[in-house]
């Protein structure tokens, strides 16, 4: 009777072990623009930015104020403005098979805020969501422009519609 009940438990535990691999959800595949969007940290690039916004300012005003796009920041100025306005974001594989997680980096030194989460595509590859495994909302961008060594992403929702340059 014991080695009964020891051989049911034992096949009970062969059942349970055979059970388990089949909970696991589906592993989401990477796409290769996604594959394109790993390895090296992908550094914002604050100067690119701002002659975009100063010329779109020219622009919108006629060339009514002279040199507006030609406007530099210098000096302390600069360094917190750059400060400020630091970004990285890096893409790397999930680990747990949900796709592509990021990392968002924003600010520097004490100001500094991270956000990780998962990115997924849209079904022509358009538009990148940034999901924050947090409480913030979604980052929804559309992609302009994808290199090797340049991605040009534009918020959803902007009130200037500058694109946001990063490079590697």
């Amino acid at each position: 009777m014991a080695a009964a009940q020891k051989q049911i438990i034992l096949l009970l535990y062969i059942l349970l072990l055979m059970a388990l691999p089949s909970c696991k959800k589906p592993v989401q595949p990477i796409t290769e623009k996604g594959r394109q969007l790993m390895g090296k940290t992908w550094t914002y690039d604050t100067e690119a930015t701002r002659r975009t916004v100063m010329q779109k300012a020219h622009d919108s005003l006629g060339g009514g104020i002279k040199n507006i796009k030609d406007i530099r920041l210098g000096g302390d100025v600069k360094k917190m403005a750059d400060a400020l306005s630091a970004q990285t974001l890096t893409f790397w594989p999930d680990k747990n098979g949900r796709g592509m997680a990021f990392l968002l980096t924003e600010g520097q030194g004490l100001l500094m805020q991270k956000t990780e989460g998962i990115a997924t595509w849209n079904a022509d590859e358009t538009l990148l969501t940034l999901t924050p495994d947090n409480k913030r909302k979604p980052l929804v961008y559309t992609v302009k422009e994808l290199t090797a060594n340049k991605l040009v992403i534009l918020p959803e929702k902007t009130a200037t519609e500058t694109a946001e340059v990063y490079l590697r």
